[in-house]
């Protein structure tokens, strides 16, 4: 009644949130990652993407199947932010019943010679194990990840000869010396 009549200098309300949701989104499921281009035969060429699949598990069928958010990251291993366009942090939202999720990475192309880059998706539960792991590189707080490898286009092949005709046409000059 006070609260209601501006009796106190200052007040709050408070309300409670269930967090079974909550628990259940981080200790229900488990992730993994793999790559379409997870291995240097399989690289995706310069300019074009490489192709991550997201699964998600559920550890106990018995329980509520709920939403879930991940956070998605990628981390330069041989390739650099400027060979392909990075990710900081997006959440990645699963459905209750979904348990699959697609991510492609866009590369550059360059004029390089770099065949065998790769760099690193990692998938996180929250977004303080991303922090975590960018502060201290301890990969216990990466929950699933896989690379992405890169190789240049693919150069022409085949076998050529070339023939080369010089022409030199000789002059003759009289030259006077001082």
């Amino acid at each position: 009644a006070d609260n209601d009549n501006s009796n106190y200098a200052t007040s709050t309300k408070g309300h409670i949130i269930d967090n079974t949701n909550l628990d259940l989104a981080l200790n229900n499921y488990t992730y993994s990652v793999s790559g379409a281009n997870n291995t240097a035969q399989k690289a995706a060429k310069e300019g074009n993407e490489v192709t991550f699949l997201i699964n998600r598990s559920e550890t106990d069928a018995s329980k509520t199947d709920v939403a879930t958010t991940v956070y998605i990251s990628t981390a330069q291993a041989s390739a650099y932010e400027d060979d392909y366009v990075p990710l900081n942090l997006q959440a990645l939202e699963f459905k209750k019943t979904e348990t699959q999720k697609t991510i492609t990475i866009k590369t550059k192309k360059d004029t390089l010679t770099d065949d065998g880059e790769y760099f690193w998706l990692g998938v996180f539960k929250t977004k303080a194990k991303v922090i975590e792991y960018l502060q201290t590189g301890d990969s216990a707080f990466v929950d699933a990840y896989s690379t992405g490898y890169i190789k240049d286009p693919a150069a022409a092949s085949g076998t050529y000869s070339y023939s080369v005709t010089i022409f030199i046409k000789m002059l003759s000059r009289n030259f006077k010396y001082f």
